[in-house]
């Protein structure tokens, strides 16, 4: 994949999704490229490079690598729809924190296909009411 493909692709997901103020990459050449830093300043998003042979500083995307090729292959093994599942996924809060990703980009669970109690949904409903009140 060239640079320019690299940048449409992104460009997709900021159209859907906004411009981020951080966008974190490994230091391919790619990224490093003069075309890609022309982008970086015509969109105003600070970029920054991890080692892609520094463990640590990959954690969070070989963890999601990891977590993603488990969906994969239980929704083969079952014969399930994937898209489901990882929307799932994102419906999911993680370890340690109290609201799930897409909460997080949203501002709201996505509507899923797996059913939940009326309980999680009144909890749910009532934290973001709380919330707009202590924002506005």
């Amino acid at each position: 994949m060239r640079t320019c493909s690299i940048i449409e692709k992104l460009k997709r997901h900021f159209m859907r999704f906004g411009i981020p103020r951080y966008v974190v990459t490994d230091a391919d050449r790619r990224f490093l490229a003069n075309e890609f830093q022309v982008f970086k300043t015509k969109c105003d998003f600070e970029h920054s490079t991890s080692s892609p042979h520094h463990h640590n500083a990959n954690s969070k995307a070989e963890s999601a690598v990891k977590a993603a090729k488990t969906v994969m292959a239980k929704c083969k093994e079952d014969r399930s729809d994937i898209t489901t599942a990882i929307l799932d996924i994102g419906n999911t809060p993680k370890q340690g924190y109290l609201t799930s990703p897409s909460q997080k980009m949203f501002g709201q669970r996505c509507m899923t296909l797996t059913p939940v109690t009326e309980g999680t949904l009144k909890q749910w409903a009532m934290e973001m009411f709380l919330a707009g009140i202590v924002n506005n």
